[in-house]
Formats: C-alpha cells, structure tokens, sequence
C-alpha cells in the first residue's frame, strides 16, 4: 500500500494518477475527499495530525509526504518541523519502509536561507524515523509562472532572481514522475536526496528569452527584489514569517546557493518552451 498526502495538489494529482495507471495500491490522506477521483481509498484530514496518520498508515508500504506551504503560518520552521515529525513518528510505529518527500533543491546551504533552511529541516526530522528516504529537491516550479499571468499579458516577467544567474526549473508533472518511479520500486534502500530538474539551464533573462518566442509578443525581465516580494506578500495576507522565510530564499539562490548542489541531477522531460506552450500560453489566452 501506498499512502500519498496532498493527493489534489499540482505534484499530489499527477502522482495519483500514476500510480493509478499503474495498478497500485493507494491510498489518500486529503481534507476534502469529494475531490479525489472515485474510487480512491482515502482517509479524511490533515497529515500533521497522529491519528489521521495512523489510520492511513496501517498496513502501508510507502507514503509520499508533501508539507504544504502555509502563508499565514506565524513560524514557517515550525510548520516544516511539525508536519514532518507528525510523519516520522507515524512511519516508526507503523514500520513504513519507504518515504519519498518533497524537499527542495540547494542541499547544504548555510542557515536563515529561508524556506530552503525549512526543507532541510524537514528533511531531518523524515531521516530520523529510521526509513528508507528519497528527498526530491526541486528548483523553480514552472507553475509559479501561471501566478503571472496578468503582468506576462502586458509583456513584463517580474522576477527577483538575479537577471544573469542560472534558475533552474521544472514541472510539476515531472517532479510527480520522479516520485512514481521511486514509490512502484521496492528494492531501494538508505538515505539520500533526488535534484530534480528539468532539461533546461536558464537565467530569468533567458526565460523572458524563451518566453517571448513561446508567447509570439515581447516579454521583458523587470528585475525585483526579495524586498519587493516581501512588501507584496504582507500586503496580500502572509505573516512576516512567511513573507520573511521567501525573502531569505530568493537572496541565498542570488547568492549562488543552487550552484551548490552536488548530487547527481534527475532530469525530467518537460521543456520550459514545451510547458509553455501546453499550460501558460492557454492561460494567457483565457485570461
């Protein structure tokens, strides 16, 4: 059995429906089951919580853990910290063998780098449990260029990663493939992590590049910075811990923080230009 959490999200509905394909056995920790496709075994709640997590885990093999980002979340370590803990207990009483979370891309950096010190945290507290782990790391979701639809209509790709320093990206679906593949193969063993990338090696000037090509207009890069995101986020509802913990992450990736990442790199086949082309081009159309 295979317990997935976050089962409706851009990763979770992906992996769902590989794992589907698949034939395997699955079952879904979600907070609103009537969104899950029929069928799915599902266990109503929220994965911090023990006795949800018990009662999905029962009988499991492997579970997929996604922490969900919390915009409101007074501590945003805390947050990472809880969740992945309430895992880790769960996985040890149950005798989980396999974890597959979602981390994030740039292992080893120094500390205060925001959201990516969170995911290391998280990290360790799913190592402790004493499980086999893959930790995906992923860069720049190509997804988060959908939060810019209305500025890209009007050719402008305000961004606060530095114009001319590589950003790797990639898409979701293929972050999902990488955990499918790992989840169907039982033979794994130990601790490590998975960068997972897509094909691409682009600077914020070269996706503005590729973008207009894509796109059939001019889009320029507008450089911002992490105090402009910052500004905007708490403008928009976010607590000064979320709005602080993004700041933190956008100045470590300035800073070369991703160019620090040594593990041997999984590369998926989704394209910036093909992404594009399928997902934010009729976004755009439709907006």
């Amino acid at each position: 059995m295979i317990v997935l959490t976050t089962p409706t999200g851009q990763i979770g509905r992906h992996l769902l429906q590989l794992l589907t394909d698949a034939g395997a056995p699955v079952r879904a920790i979600a907070r609103d089951p009537s969104r899950l496709p029929a069928g799915v075994d599902a266990v109503a709640g929220s994965h911090d919580d023990p006795a949800v997590l018990d009662a999905a885990l029962a009988g499991a093999d492997a579970l997929f853990l996604l922490i969900p980002p919390d915009r409101s979340a007074p501590d945003v370590d805390a947050h990472y910290r809880r969740f992945a803990r309430s895992a880790a207990e769960a996985v040890a009483r149950h005798g989980v063998g396999r974890v597959v979370l979602v981390s994030s891309f740039g292992r080893g950096i120094e500390r205060d780098a925001g959201l990516l010190t969170s995911a290391t945290i998280a990290e360790a507290e799913v190592e402790a449990s004493g499980a086999a782990t893959r930790a995906l790391r992923p860069p720049y979701f190509m997804e988060n260029l959908l939060h810019l639809v209305e500025p890209l209509r009007h050719g402008v790709l305000p961004m606060s990663s530095a114009a001319d320093l590589p950003l790797p990206t990639v898409a979701t679906r293929d972050v999902a493939a990488a955990a499918a593949q790992l989840l169907l193969d039982a033979t794994w063993t130990g601790q490590d992590g998975v960068p997972v990338v897509g094909p691409d090696d682009l600077t914020p000037s070269g996706i503005a590049a590729t973008l207009s090509e894509v796109l059939g207009r001019d889009v320029a890069l507008r450089q911002t910075t992490s105090a402009d995101d910052r500004a905007m986020l708490i403008e928009h509802g976010a607590s000064a811990s979320f709005a602080d913990a993004l700041a933190a992450m956008t100045d470590a990736q300035n800073r070369g923080v991703y160019a620090g990442e040594a593990l041997p790199r999984t590369r998926g086949a989704t394209s910036l230009r093909d992404w594009a082309s399928e997902v934010l081009r009729p976004a755009l159309d439709a907006a």
